[in-house]
């Protein structure tokens, strides 16, 4: 009897012992699945910082390169704007220009102008036989022809003899002179000169609008 007690007793310590054992086993097998568990969060919660900071970055550098973008066009588009107002307003000096010259006409001394006008054509041409082409409007004004013709000879040493004829060259003013074989010609209407002249007429125009 005593036996089976004692037999009872090694058999309930045995199976403290392996439930004991089970439990210590249990709690470390929970005690590293905790670990684990927290590392894999950990891993995840920098992978999570390291995606959010890439993606932070991304969009602000998008932003940043969308602002130097639209900076860029704005300054583009200012610099379009001041352009496009200079331009209209030499365009007017331009215009005003024409307008001052084409009173002329109506000056007395438009007879003087379109004479010097011719005589310059001329000798650029060298002289000879030479076409001068006038608007219809200018078969009123008094024009030595003779004096022209004998003034371009002196210039250029050649006899000249000048042929005229009246179309409309110039809503302005001035003549447009040809060599009679038709070979070369010299535009001095007042549009001609303003147009050879445009360039340097531009940058003194600027230059007294703009500083």
């Amino acid at each position: 009897m005593k036996s089976r007690i004692i037999g009872e007793e090694k058999l309930n310590e045995f199976v403290k012992m392996i439930i004991e054992k089970a439990e210590n086993e249990a709690k470390r097998i929970i005690e590293e699945a905790e670990k684990k568990a927290a590392k894999e969060i950990e891993k995840a919660k920098l992978r999570a910082e390291e995606e959010i900071d890439r993606r932070v970055n991304q969009f602000i550098t998008s932003m940043e390169e969308n602002s130097k973008r639209k900076i860029a066009e704005a300054k583009l588009e200012a610099k379009r704007i001041i352009l496009e107002a200079k331009e209209k307003a030499i365009l007017k000096v331009l215009n005003k220009l024409k307008d001052k010259l084409r009173e002329l006409k109506n000056k007395p001394d438009y007879v003087n102008i379109i004479g010097k006008l011719i005589h310059e054509a001329g000798v650029a041409l060298g002289g000879g036989d030479l076409i001068i082409e006038l608007n219809e409007d200018h078969k009123n004004i008094n024009i030595n022809w003779d004096e022209i013709s004998r003034e371009i000879e002196e210039s250029t040493k050649r006899s000249t003899k000048l042929t005229i004829q009246y179309r409309n060259v110039s809503e302005i003013g001035g003549a447009i002179v040809r060599t009679s074989d038709g070979k070369f010609s010299f535009d001095n209407t007042f549009e001609g000169r303003i147009e050879r002249m445009e360039k340097t007429l531009r940058l003194l125009i600027a230059k007294k609008l703009f500083g």
